[in-house]
């Protein structure tokens, strides 16, 4: 039996089903970060002389400046630290 690859850009639901019934993904795509990140930025705009970007953004951008530079289109959801895995969770019930 041999294996493929899913494609990089295609998100994986897991088999089972949340309580909500609704698939949990498995991965986080770069376009959803990005889509994230803006929605963060619109609940609360940065802030101070240096424009510093609320907390659930700064943590999804450090993670979405890596995939830029590194490459891949989708990571996994438990390579998210705590604050960044509760702020695209939050978006992903809100979206």
């Amino acid at each position: 039996m041999s294996v493929v690859a899913a494609p990089r850009n295609v998100v994986t639901p897991c088999l089972q089903a949340n309580e909500l019934n609704k698939p949990h993904m498995l991965f986080v795509t770069i376009q959803e970060l990005e889509a994230a990140i803006n929605y963060w930025r619109s609940q609360s705009p940065s802030a101070g002389d240096e424009l510093r970007l609320c907390p659930e953004a700064s943590a999804l951008a450090k993670l979405y400046a890596l995939m830029i530079v590194q490459g891949p289109q989708r990571v996994p959801v438990d390579v998210l630290d705590d604050l960044a895995r509760s702020a695209i969770q939050q978006f992903q019930k809100i979206s």
